[in-house]
C-alpha cells in the first residue's frame, strides 16, 4: 500500500485538498486496490444514504412477511 492509497477515505468523502486530487486521480487510474475500495465506500455510502431517507431496499420491500400466527395442524 502506498501512501497515496491512504487516501483514499479523504477522496472518498470529498475532503482531499484541491492540490492534492490531480495526483490522486493518477493514482487511482493505476490502482485496482484503490478502485475496488472506492467502488465500496461509494456504495456502502449510497446504502447509508437509503436508509437515511426512511426507504428500503428494492429486496426487503418485495420480500414476503412472516405470518402473525400459523394455522392450526388440522390434528
Amino acid at each position: 500500500m502506498s501512501g497515496a492509497c491512504e487516501k483514499l477515505q479523504i477522496f472518498a468523502d470529498g475532503e482531499l485538498a484541491v492540490a492534492e486530487r490531480p495526483a490522486f486521480h493518477r493514482h487511482l487510474a493505476g490502482c485496482t486496490s484503490c478502485q475496488h475500495a472506492l467502488e465500496s465506500a461509494l456504495m456502502l455510502d449510497a446504502l447509508a444514504a437509503t436508509f437515511s431517507e426512511g426507504a428500503e431496499p428494492d429486496d426487503a420491500r418485495r420480500a414476503p412477511s412472516a405470518p402473525a400466527a400459523l394455522p392450526p395442524s388440522g390434528r
